[in-house]
Parts: C-alpha cells; sequence; structure tokens
C-alpha cells in the first residue's frame, strides 16, 4: 500500500506517523512479581527447536499469569501468546480476546532452559522464567461503548475514507490503519490535532477541510482500520504495527479504553 494521504483542499500531504512516548500509569495497575515459573512444550515431526521453546515460554506465561491470580478467559491469553508468537496480531483485533484479558506480561527473563529428544523423535523443552505481570484491578466499563458508521468493506484506488463515530461518553479517539505492508496512525494528524469527543454526540471524520485518500499498488490490498478511544488524551507510545498498538493497549486500564476494528479491501482498477 502506498501511504494513505491525507490531502487539504489547497495542498497535498502525505500522513507519516508521528508518535510520542509515553506510557500511562496509575492506581489502576499492579505490578507483580513472579519468580521460578515453569515451562514445558512438546513438538512435532514439522516444530523448530525455536518454535518449541517459545511455546515452553508462552505455557510459563500462562502460570504465572495464574500465579498472579489472573485466572479469567485462559484461552485468550493462549490466543493472545499465540499470536505474539508468530508476529500476527491479526487475531487480536477480529475477535474479544483484547476485551476479555484482565492482565499482562510486562516482562520476561529466562533463568533456565533445557532440551530433550524423546522417544518418538521430537523435542521436548523445559524452561523456568521470572515474570513480571500487570495486573488490571478495574474492569471493563459497560457504560463505555461508540458507534461507528460509514466504513465500507470495499474502496477503489482514489476513493474518500470518511466515517462518523459518536462515543456514549465524552473521550479522545486514536485511528490506526493497517495493510499487509505498512501501518500508520491516522487520526491525530498534522492537520487534524486531538479533540475531546463529546458524549452522545455524533463526529464525522474528517473534521478539517482535509480528504483520507485510499491508495494501493496492487491489484488488491486487505487493510484494517482501528480505533481506540481513551477517557483521557493519552499519547501513543512506538509505532503503529499491531506489536506496538497492542503494547499501548495494554498500558491502559480495562476501565479506560473501548476498541473497534473494521477491514476492507482496496481494489486498484
Amino acid at each position: 500500500m502506498r501511504k494513505l494521504q491525507i490531502i487539504p483542499f489547497l495542498f497535498a500531504f502525505i500522513l507519516f506517523a508521528l508518535v510520542c512516548s509515553d506510557i500511562y500509569a496509575g492506581k489502576d495497575i499492579t505490578e507483580i512479581k513472579i519468580k521460578g515459573v515453569h515451562g514445558t512444550a512438546r513438538g512435532d515431526e514439522s516444530s523448530s527447536l525455536e518454535s518449541v521453546k517459545q511455546k515452553a515460554i508462552n505455557n510459563a506465561k500462562i502460570e504465572a499469569l495464574r500465579k498472579a491470580g489472573i485466572e479469567e478467559d485462559i484461552t485468550s491469553y493462549q490466543s493472545l501468546f499465540r499470536s505474539e508468537t508468530e508476529t500476527s496480531y491479526e487475531e487480536l483485533y477480529t475477535s474479544d480476546i483484547l476485551n476479555n484479558i484482565n492482565g499482562v506480561i510486562k516482562d520476561v527473563e529466562v533463568v533456565y532452559e533445557n532440551m530433550a529428544i524423546n522417544e518418538h523423535g521430537f523435542i521436548e523443552v523445559w524452561v523456568i522464567i521470572d515474570a513480571t505481570v500487570i495486573k488490571y484491578e478495574t474492569k471493563k466499563d459497560i457504560c463505555f461503548d461508540a458507534w461507528v458508521n460509514g466504513i465500507n468493506k470495499f474502496y477503489k484506488t482514489g476513493d474518500k475514507l470518511n466515517f462518523s463515530i459518536k462515543p456514549s461518553l465524552d473521550s479522545y479517539m486514536k485511528v490506526f490503519v493497517i495493510s499487509e505492508t505498512e501501518s500508520f496512525l491516522l487520526f491525530p494528524n498534522s492537520y487534524e490535532p486531538s479533540i475531546r469527543l463529546n458524549q452522545h454526540t455524533c463526529y464525522f471524520f474528517p473534521y478539517k477541510k482535509v480528504d483520507y485518500i485510499l491508495d494501493t499498488d496492487e491489484h488488491l490490498e486487505t487493510h484494517r482500520i482501528i480505533i481506540v478511544l481513551t477517557k483521557e488524551d493519552i499519547p501513543f507510545t512506538g509505532e503503529a504495527s499491531y506489536e506496538d498498538i497492542t503494547k499501548w493497549i495494554f498500558s491502559i486500564p480495562r476501565d479506560q479504553y473501548i476498541l473497534k476494528s473494521f477491514d476492507f479491501t482496496v481494489t486498484n482498477n
């Protein structure tokens, strides 16, 4: 995908994602140090040593979460760690995984590892980790929601992306666009600074005299738009990748944000 363009009515400008470094911290998040957590994994005929080791670490992470008192919906954590292992975060934004978790692993140190080949010729790995767990002391705010309209499933090169959003509570918005080849922060941008969205009020984007122009060099290309609303104007940290977006979300207390995600395809006809 060529970078989606934000074009003012008089001048042309290609948006580059500019982000700043700041992490939300508060009493609603607790850090817990967990030491000496064991994890094991067994491979199959197609498994590499590195993939089996990562599965063992992921199993140790899940055990660390249990030891920290986070046992809700372990399936969500298994999906999360699988996405991290495969460096594919798509699943996180096409399901309720990010809405179901109540804590995350912040740091992991592997203090011991060992491997062996079992009687079937498959790799087995054992690890021991020390981990820092972030535990959310708040739950999802069921009164915090938003209604998004206007995002289509298909666009052609040169089409304009427009949408509206109506939040249930006063909030601030970050919008990311991610394709198969690149990603960037769509809003806020150089022409449209962050604004407070008032509750029960419908806003249309772009809100300045600019256009969001969709473009691709491919015959067709899938994109994902990720909309995150927060109760405070929390700066985004990192590059606009699935990984950094996810880390940023994890730094926010569970009752302070909501996430909306949509996929669409751009064709080059």
